[in-house]
């Protein structure tokens, strides 16, 4: 129990130095009546730090999912051994520093919002990382048994198999998964409820999977579910840059549905940790410390294989994976791996910042939106050919396990289908997903639409895309300090970032 509770504060400590402020009130003690709570903030460097040996320490003492009432929905020991490995592999990489007078010589970023660092000793924690990670490996207790449909099955039921992908489900009695993350479903006389759907993703991160990768038609769902339950495309497939919805959380497969009187409060859990992830640290550790070697690329293929049905492993995790021969491509497949297993699990922007691929992310993600808008509008965008869907084509069809309901089928998603489709052309219905991405009618000039502009203001847009540097440039994605709490700390607090 006691393992327990130092693995869940330093869970809390990890997610609020890598949203608040970076920097914050740091203690490990208990509370005293007449205690004066206002303390500085405590460098996250050094909580990271202390926190790995707490948790170094706790490891041994504590007890497997498996062996414990509540199993994954308790911090266990595996968990533990991965949360070392992840806060490890925080330290080891980089993050957003504030420009205070105390920055390095020579260091290069944005006065007003900071620079990012990272310390000379990294590799000591790729180390740790590197163990820890090997030992929930070795200790073979979780595995990737369940299919990636059927794992987002078990999650929207509320059900976390002990052994299987999930290390650590945040029990939560209310919260909005089937609500505000996940397929959309409208408000009708079904017992299911309604779900707004309103984390959502883009067209262009649908076409950056493989078409035969199991995990997109899971993760990017083009469809909504009308109040008759009909599947109809997105409203917004054309009006908000290619919106596409994250069907991990489904409504519909729920068993026994909520009903409308618990729209919001589903009672499924967060996931804070997979056994993927592990694979992915570890082999992300193991090739910057030796390379893509043997055990790294194996614990790539063990994610993969999950990832494609198993006719195509020899081309999609055999060869793919032992063509990867440097360091340098092992890091960007690894990279690639995750925006692709991870989707909409809200871990995307920590991984970016701590590999300083944040900027370069929004960078190429603004232009290659630019770009599709431009290769429609034949002015250019050329490179973005393979990957535009200007059209799409889809049409209902009956759905075979409901009867009187009805599907939608779509034409034109995936590269090898980016033609009209062979039955009779009335039968489909078109739709335009790039309309005028590259320019807004409605705006004076030639300029991003500003639906691009506004997704992207605060670090690329049409005023700075010439002289931005996502090289230089951080991009300031740490959270201010509340104002509630910089009083509350008496002046030993303050925001920086050009907050």
């Amino acid at each position: 129990m006691l393992g327990e509770t130092r693995t869940l504060r330093a869970m809390m400590y990890l997610d609020m130095t890598r949203l608040w402020g970076g920097d914050i009130p740091f203690r490990t003690w208990g509370s005293q009546a007449d205690e004066d709570y206002a303390m500085p903030a405590t460098q996250r460097h050094l909580i990271w730090e202390w926190l790995i040996e707490d948790l170094i320490a706790a490891e041994p003492t504590m007890q497997y999912a498996s062996d414990i009432q509540y199993g994954v929905e308790r911090a266990a020991r595996e968990f533990c051994q991965g949360l070392i490995a992840l806060i490890a592999m925080n330290r080891g990489g980089w993050y957003l520093r504030p420009w205070d007078g105390n920055e390095p010589a020579g260091v290069q970023g944005d006065p007003e919002v900071g620079y990012m660092y990272r310390h000379e000793d990294y590799l000591n924690y790729y180390r740790i990382a590197r163990q820890y990670a090997q030992k929930v490996i070795e200790d073979g207790r979780h595995s990737l048994t369940y299919s990636y449909e059927k794992l987002w099955y078990e999650i929207s039921n509320d059900r976390y198999a002990t052994g299987d992908d999930i290390l650590f489900a945040i029990p939560l009695r209310g919260g909005e998964y089937c609500y505000w993350a996940g397929l959309p479903v409208e408000t009708g006389t079904h017992p299911y409820g309604q779900c707004t759907g309103g984390m959502s993703s883009s067209i262009i991160y649908m076409v950056s999977f493989d078409s035969l990768d199991v995990r997109r038609d899971i993760t990017c769902v083009p469809y909504k579910y009308t109040a008759s339950l009909n599947q109809e495309p997105l409203s917004n497939l054309t009006s908000t840059i290619g919106t596409m919805q994250n069907g991990k959380w489904n409504r519909l497969q729920i068993e026994s549905p909520l009903g409308s009187e618990s729209t919001k409060n589903s009672g499924i859990d967060y996931i804070f940790m997979r056994y993927a992830d592990v694979l992915l640290l570890f082999a992300e550790a193991e090739n910057e410390l030796n390379g893509p070697t043997d055990s790294a690329k194996m614990a790539l293929k063990t994610v993969r294989q999950r990832a494609f049905a198993s006719q195509h492993w020899p081309e999609k995790v055999e060869a793919f994976v032992n063509g990867l021969n440097t360091k340098e491509e092992f890091f960007q497949s690894i990279m690639d791996e995750r925006k692709w297993e991870f989707g909409g699990e809200q871990i995307r922007r920590f991984d970016l910042a701590r590999w300083n691929k944040y900027g370069q992310a929004l960078y190429d993600t603004y232009f290659e939106f630019v770009g599709w808008g431009q290769y429609v509008a034949g002015v250019g965008g050329n490179q973005y050919a393979d990957r535009v869907r200007e059209k799409i084509w889809w049409r209902p069809v009956a759905d075979p396990e409901n009867p009187g309901r009805t599907l939608a089928e779509f034409w034109g998603l995936s590269k090898q289908e980016y033609v009209r489709p062979q039955e009779t052309y009335d039968e489909w219905t078109e739709i335009t997903i790039v309309s005028n991405w590259w320019r807004d009618t409605n705006e004076p000039g030639e300029q991003a639409h500003s639906y691009i502009r506004g997704a992207y203001a605060g670090y690329i847009n049409p005023s700075n895309e010439n002289t931005v540097d996502p090289n230089i440039d951080p991009v300031r994605y740490l959270l201010p300090i509340p104002s509630s709490a910089i009083a509350d700390h008496k002046g030993l607090l303050k925001n920086y970032y050009g907050y």
